[in-house]
């Protein structure tokens, strides 16, 4: 009798490590990332202020930030309308720009504007910074922008307007 005890309690033993319940059920994760490609620009107005013929006005600066994420390449570019009064414009190349790109940035500023430059021609878009392949990141550039008003130049109030444009390449 005895050993049929132990037989029974060993076949229930078994039977329940045989027969243990077990319930699994799975969840699917799922999230939607948006790329972001933005550009933005610490000022909309640059005042040079009062100044008579023949002088230096500036340097004032303008931090062009941009954040890309998209994994492709892209580039910055810039442009103006011209600095006119009425009939009456300071040249183009009395307008100068030195860009720095953020120190982070992997891609490769213009050489032209890496030392201070002349502006392009009105409305004629200049290339400031081309993207490494592939550069994701936040970045914020600098633009340092001066003038000089030329000998004789008639008096007035001169605007211009800098466009600055982010592409996707």
């Amino acid at each position: 009798m005895k050993k049929l005890v132990i037989l029974l309690v060993m076949m229930f033993i078994a039977s329940n490590v045989a027969y243990a319940l077990t319930s699994s059920k799975d969840v699917t994760m799922s999230v939607t990332v948006n790329s972001q490609f933005a550009l933005s620009v610490s000022k909309t107005a640059i005042d040079f202020g009062s100044v008579v013929d023949n002088t230096s006005a500036g340097p004032d600066f303008v931090d062009v930030s941009t954040v890309v994420s998209t994994g492709n390449s892209w580039t910055l570019k810039f442009k103006h309308t011209g600095m006119k009064s009425g009939a009456y414009e300071i040249p183009a190349d009395n307008i100068y720009m030195l860009f720095t790109k953020d120190a982070g940035a992997s891609g490769t500023p213009n050489a032209t504007y890496t030392t201070t430059a002349a502006f392009p021609a009105d409305n004629v878009e200049a290339l400031l910074y081309t993207s490494a392949a592939n550069e994701i990141g936040s970045y914020t550039h600098n633009a340092t922008v001066s003038m000089y008003v030329p000998s004789l130049q008639k008096g007035g109030a001169y605007t211009d307007t800098m466009t600055f444009t982010l592409t996707e390449s």
